[in-house]
């Protein structure tokens, strides 16, 4: 292991937040090795106490179950905002982005099923370029549309890659230049960064991790339950995060591949019990009627620590940890930017881990779904931060 050249041990630091009010003492560690890198060590309990905790609450809710009017939905595939507040929903089905204001009422319908100029079809994607305009990731016609914030169309750009992957992990960079995933020669996904034409300058590589699977030979696999496995974060600033979910330890590296920081929290993992065993065997009968052999001996003693992750505009980390009663409720463990840990939030609702919620400065914006399968686009408030 790489020498500590430099490092900080805080056991009873006293820290404050962005909004400068004193939170509760952290006890973790920053060390620095002579690599540059910096590794930091919490503990399970988080820097917030009842007084400095934040708190999420339900302000807008945009949905119905009958009608067929614009809050009807039937696969909402992303939610954005703009710089007014309006929440843009990309809906599946029509194949449109619906744009509702601040409050949630319905403004504009951006776009129709097509393929002619300002049409989509199998639209995956969202964001904003460096102008104000939105870019929206057309797979099936094989480019990016271009629209303004009147929802006017502005033109398009061929999409080269024919590879894609849900949620869309692209958008615009710190530089201002667009990323999208594709795939390398021997098939590994990559982020492709092309420049203002839109022609690629070079590529960012993921990091590459091999699941456990359950494989009929030549035909399909199914991942063995509760197995660890990775997920990646595109971070604005000009990173991509990482984690493999079998620890609670997360992984910042530059576009290079170069690791600047690790982030480990203490966390003891759940045990599978036996109810989790039977579901998991019940959900292995399909694979079992095509012919495979699912050997429930190679499923693990203990769940992953973490169900994924994101990173907001501002570096702070929103880690979804693996929690009892997931399908009902969705905690956040909330890192600042340094990689301290401050705390957990618990959503008032459930939210999709598809589309991905957006987090904002001030807000979450996701999907619910309630006890007949329908979809709300919700917008939770962060209050206290």
């Amino acid at each position: 292991m790489p020498a500590v050249v430099a490092g900080l041990l805080a056991t009873t630091m006293a820290c404050t937040d962005q909004n400068d009010r004193t939170v509760r003492a952290w006890s973790g560690s920053i060390d620095t090795l002579s690599s540059g890198r910096i590794e930091v060590t919490n503990p399970a309990t988080g820097m917030w106490d009842s007084a400095s905790t934040w708190r999420l609450r339900e302000t807008v809710r945009i949905g119905t179950v009958d009608g067929d009017g614009p809050d009807v939905f039937g696969e909402v595939g992303a939610v954005h905002t703009d710089a007014l507040g309006r929440i843009y929903v990309l809906e599946g089905q029509a194949d449109e982005i619906r744009v509702f204001d601040r409050d949630g009422a319905f403004v504009r319908t951006i776009g129709r099923r097509g393929s002619g100029p300002g049409e989509l079809a199998n639209p995956i994607g969202l964001d904003w370029d460096g102008d104000g305009n939105l870019w929206v990731v057309d797979v099936r016609n094989a480019r990016y549309s271009v629209f303004d914030t009147t929802g006017a169309y502005l033109t398009q750009h061929q999409r080269a890659a024919g590879f894609y992957a849900l949620p869309w992990p692209g958008g615009f960079g710190p530089d201002g230049r667009f990323l999208d995933i594709g795939l390398d020669p021997p098939g590994i996904s990559i982020l492709i960064h092309y420049d203002s034409n839109l022609a690629p300058v070079d590529t960012v590589r993921i990091p590459e991790f091999e699941a456990e699977t359950f494989d009929i030979p030549q035909r399909m696999s199914f991942i063995v339950p509760f197995t660890p496995s990775l997920s990646w974060r595109l971070d604005q600033r000009g990173f991509v995060w990482s984690a493999i979910s079998g620890d609670y330890r997360l992984t910042q590296q530059t576009f290079d591949g170069d690791t600047v920081r690790v982030i480990e929290r203490a966390y003891d993992h759940l045990p599978v019990t036996a109810a989790d065993l039977e579901e998991a065997s019940e959900k292995l009968d399909w694979f079992r009627r095509e012919g495979g052999r699912a050997d429930l001996s190679r499923i693990p003693d203990f769940k992953p620590a973490i169900d994924g992750f994101q990173v907001d505009a501002r570096g702070y980390l929103w880690v979804r940890p693996v929690v009892p009663d997931a399908r009902t409720k969705r905690v956040f463990d909330v890192f600042d930017p340094e990689g301290r840990y401050l705390g957990h939030l618990e959503s008032p609702v459930p939210l999709e881990s598809y589309p991905r919620p957006l987090i904002t400065a001030d807000a979450i914006y996701g999907v619910t779904v309630d006890e007949l399968e329908v979809q709300y686009v919700v917008k939770l408030e962060i209050f206290g931060r």
